[in-house]
C-alpha cells in the first residue's frame, strides 16, 4: 500500500505540466474597398510568441489601384510583434505586409483597433485599413494533463487494492 502511495506521488510530481500553442481564428475582418481577411494564427500558450499563421487577403480594387489577393505564411514571414499588448506585424517579400493593432490579447482572442493602425498593405497599391474585426480563440476539446491521468490510475489502483484485501464474510457452508 506504501509503495503504491509513493508511485502515485512520484508520478504526480515528475509529470509536466501541459501546455499547448493556442490557435485563433479571424473573424469579421473587413477590409477598406471590400473583401475580408480569413484564416487564423497560432501563438504560444503565454501569448507572447506567433508559432504560425496563415491569413489571407481578397484581391480588391480601389480607384486607380489594384490590391492583388496574397495569402501569408509563417514560412514566409518577418514577424514583428508586441505581445500580449499592441500589435503583430506580418511582412512577406514583394511589399507585402500586414499589421493588427489591439489593446490585448487574451486567451479568448483580440479585437482590432479600426482607427488605421490595422492594415493590409502592399507595395503596389498602398494601403488598405481592416474596418473590424477580431481573432477569435478556436474551441478544442480538453486534453487532460499527464499528472492528472497520474492520479486517476493511482487513485483506481487504490479502490482495487483495498477491495481485494478487504475481509469476506464467511458462507454458510465453510464454517
Amino acid at each position: 500500500m506504501k509503495r503504491l502511495l509513493l508511485i502515485a506521488a512520484a508520478a504526480a510530481m515528475i509529470s509536466a505540466p501541459a501546455s499547448a500553442n493556442l490557435i485563433f481564428n479571424l473573424s469579421g475582418a473587413t477590409l477598406q474597398y471590400g473583401g475580408q481577411l480569413t484564416g487564423s494564427i497560432t501563438l504560444s500558450d503565454d501569448l507572447t510568441q506567433v508559432v504560425d499563421l496563415n491569413i489571407s487577403a481578397p484581391a480588391a480594387d480601389a480607384g486607380a489601384f489594384h490590391f492583388s489577393a496574397y495569402t501569408y505564411t509563417f514560412a514566409n514571414a518577418i514577424i514583428s510583434t508586441h505581445l500580449p499588448n499592441q500589435y503583430i506585424r506580418i511582412d512577406e517579400p514583394g511589399g507585402y505586409e500586414l499589421q493588427f493593432a489591439f489593446p490585448v490579447f487574451t486567451a479568448s482572442g483580440a479585437t482590432f483597433y479600426t482607427n488605421g493602425s490595422s492594415s493590409d498593405h502592399t507595395a503596389a497599391a498602398g494601403n488598405r485599413i481592416i474596418t473590424g474585426g477580431s481573432f477569435v480563440a478556436a474551441t478544442n476539446a480538453a486534453v487532460p494533463e499527464p499528472a492528472t491521468w497520474a492520479l486517476t490510475l493511482a487513485g483506481l489502483g487504490l479502490i482495487g487494492f483495498g477491495m481485494s484485501r478487504r475481509l469476506r464474510p464467511a458462507r454458510l457452508g465453510e464454517i
